[in-house]
């Protein structure tokens, strides 16, 4: 017997979408120059790569009312820094692995600082497992663990499983670029157009 989460996603006409499939069709433009343009909401994160994640950015992205995630594979000595700078801001996400190291030196770092609260990103390529929904449930116990980012998902079943686990941020994106090594060495994913469309629909149409 199918579940009533199966049964609305069925309703969902799939078209399997990346952003290199879709254009946005332009109209007349009000703006004199593109320097006169704004981005409002705090809906921008940066990737967690070590490539991308900087304390420039973070400066920037943070000035500008956005979201800063930091990168896991920094030096244990710049993390704890980022930590003592930016643990009680809003926007700041300080990002684990998916192991019980990180759990246990955040556990260790907010019992000595007890006025910290923490924005929590688990940056792993498949945050939909077992052994992730029991660390989602560590995390999202802790009163210093104030907003829970999941592991990279990309179906509406896998955003609902890490939502029940506590996750109250889900991160989308399997495979979803011709670049990503996800994708090149396992060959799995979800165009990443599709996977944000439907979880959002599920999601907003409250068809759970």
């Amino acid at each position: 017997m199918l579940t009533k989460l199966e049964k609305n996603i069925n309703l969902l006409e799939f078209k399997y979408l990346s952003t290199d499939d879709v254009l946005i069709k332009p109209t007349t433009g009000l703006l004199s120059t593109r320097s006169q343009a704004t981005v409002d909401g705090t809906f921008i994160y940066n990737s967690p790569m070590d490539t991308v994640a900087s304390f420039a950015l973070f400066n920037q992205l943070l000035s500008s009312g956005q979201a800063a995630v930091s990168c896991r594979f920094d030096t244990i000595e710049n993390r704890t820094y980022e930590l003592a700078l930016h643990k009680n801001k809003p926007n700041y996400w300080f990002t684990v692995g998916a192991n019980l190291k990180d759990y246990k030196m955040l556990e260790e770092y907010c019992s000595r600082h007890s006025k910290a609260f923490l924005n929590i990103c688990v940056d792993v390529a498949h945050g939909d497992t077992i052994s992730l929904h029991q660390l989602y449930k560590q995390y999202s116990r802790q009163p210093w663990c104030r907003s829970l980012m999941s592991g990279t998902v990309a179906t509406p079943e896998s955003a609902y499983a890490v939502f029940e686990s506590g996750c109250t941020h889900i991160r989308v994106g399997i495979g979803p670029g011709s670049a990503c090594s996800t994708r090149i060495v396992t060959g799995c994913g979800v165009p990443n157009l599709s996977a944000v469309f439907t979880i959002e629909e599920v999601f907003s149409q409250e068809l759970l």
